[in-house]
């Protein structure tokens, strides 16, 4: 990989984190209907009712790397602005002090890795209280069942009601479900990896694992 290929390599990786991740990031954002900021400086943001969820286009489960130019296109022009122009030649020259087989592997890394931060940060920004606490308790077992983990959300849709009224607990367990969060069977439910790496994305960044509902 020469020096003037490198950069052209790192937007391919990088579009195809983001297009890999596309479908938890639409369903994320998705749900948000209202971000606030909190009166100590916190961020909160009002999901949207079940109800008025829009559809992801595509199934989670089914979606794979595929790229291709038009997303490619689209990408690159939504990442467009004055502040990555300015720094580009930063990183660029940061980059050309690395062998070939150091970039490579600099460059994935780096596109995978701000991939899944983001991913991490907006799972922050939208869930809830009681769904941090379902996946703390996950977190010190290998499973739990559904009855376990509804506890919370009875728990929280008591003290909440208004914003519980129309979010019924199949919506906020599927959340967790369709943010790669935890996996079921049958009556069991066990948190995932990504699940494990999210709490400890949390407490690594000193986030509170005390959010309101």
């Amino acid at each position: 990989m020469s020096a003037f290929a490198w950069p052209a390599a790192f937007v391919v990786v990088m579009i195809a984190a983001l297009l890999i991740f596309r479908v938890p990031l639409v369903r994320l954002i998705d749900r948000i209907r209202n971000v606030n900021i909190g009166k100590y400086g916190g961020i909160q943001a009002e999901s949207i009712p079940p109800s008025q969820q829009s559809k992801a286009k595509e199934d989670a489960a089914a979606a794979g790397p595929v790229l291709d130019l038009e997303a490619v296109e689209d990408e690159l022009r939504s990442m467009d602005n004055a502040v990555v122009r300015r720094n580009e030649p930063l990183v660029r020259q940061a980059m050309e002090s690395l062998k070939p087989e150091q970039r490579e592997r600099a460059l994935l890394r780096y596109a995978v890795g701000t991939t899944v931060q983001l991913r991490f940060e907006r799972n922050y920004l939208i869930i809830w209280g009681s769904q941090i606490a379902a996946l703390q308790l996950l977190n010190t077992t290998v499973s739990a069942t559904v009855e376990q983990v509804r506890a919370f959300y009875e728990k929280a849709s008591s003290e909440f009601s208004v914003a519980y009224a129309a979010y019924a607990f199949e919506h906020w367990f599927n959340y967790l479900q369709s943010s790669v969060l935890v996996t079921s069977s049958g009556s069991a439910v066990s948190i995932t990896v990504d699940g494990r790496e999210f709490l400890k994305y949390l407490i690594d960044r000193g986030y509170s694992l005390s959010k309101p509902y």
